[in-house]
């Protein structure tokens, strides 16, 4: 199985970036790849005058790297998305991915292929602090889906700090993580 593991983290040592490299290791049997969204270059949609409605090409921004995500997620057989919680939601990367899909989106058949991907969600973030929050957001931009397809990970029921970017060296967490995608693959 193809598995793209997409990090929406701003941070290099935080609990995405354990939890990615965990699954990566763990799953070696399948092709797994990952991108770190943080690294790659996604112009935000603003300074501009909506010349993607007419046409995809006339973006200004149509160079940056936002094809390269959605071709990539497009080419795998499951991409799980990595979204930590940043104030009751996902971080800014995440909504720029999701903003400059209407530039991407060229066709109907490309958008077809793209919703035809099987896809699911860890998200990092205590109910407290707007992880349920995020997990509706992601839901509701991804209407096919349900909790089923969503991992919340809440630090607190781990005695485990949401900064320190340890969660993934609890047993329980990684046991959680394994059950959570054998389930999906």
């Amino acid at each position: 199985m193809n598995i793209l593991l997409l990090s929406f983290s701003g941070r290099d040592n935080g609990n995405c970036n354990g939890i990615l490299k965990f699954i990566t290791h763990h799953y070696d049997t399948h092709s797994v790849s990952s991108i770190n969204i943080k690294n790659l270059n996604i112009h935000g949609c603003f300074n501009c005058n909506y010349q993607c409605f007419n046409s995809s090409l006339l973006c200004p921004y149509i160079n940056d790297d936002i094809e390269l995500i959605y071709n990539k997620i497009i080419n795998s057989d499951l991409t799980i998305f990595l979204v930590p919680t940043y104030s009751e939601a996902p971080p800014s990367l995440y909504f720029a991915f999701r903003e400059r899909s209407q530039c991407v989106f060229k066709s109907d058949t490309f958008y077809k292929n793209y919703t035809d991907v099987k896809k699911a969600f860890i998200v990092l973030g205590n109910k407290t602090s707007g992880g349920l929050d995020t997990v509706n957001i992601l839901l509701n931009e991804e209407k096919k889906y349900t909790y089923e397809s969503v991992l919340l990970l809440q630090s607190h029921n781990y005695n485990q700090s949401s900064i320190k970017g340890e969660l993934i060296k609890c047993k329980t967490v990684q046991n959680e993580i394994i059950n959570f995608i054998d389930s999906l693959i």
